[in-house]
């Protein structure tokens, strides 16, 4: 069974902390950051275009959530609630 914390995972996915805000807030999904290269996958893509379902359910939630994010804390901007995209 695949395992992450040893290595193992069937795939991981990595961004700078700019691109994580955008797919939060539903400025990219995961596709077009993987397609644009500013998600980078490691291991099989092929498991997660065949599980792409998934990972979007979960931002869909994490978007309904009232997001602060650090740095713009610090600047004193107010949180952002991201709005439900249309058939998510």
């Amino acid at each position: 069974m695949p395992d992450w914390k040893n290595g193992t995972a069937e795939y991981t996915l990595s961004a700078r902390y700019s691109v994580w805000k955008d797919v939060i807030r539903g400025k990219h999904d995961i596709l077009f950051g993987v397609m644009t290269g500013k998600v980078k996958v490691r291991g099989s893509v092929f498991k997660l275009m065949l599980q792409l379902k998934t990972p979007e359910i979960m931002l869909q939630q994490m978007r309904a959530m009232d997001t602060r994010f650090p740095d713009e804390l610090a600047q004193g901007q107010p949180a952002q609630v991201a709005p439900a995209r249309d058939g998510q």
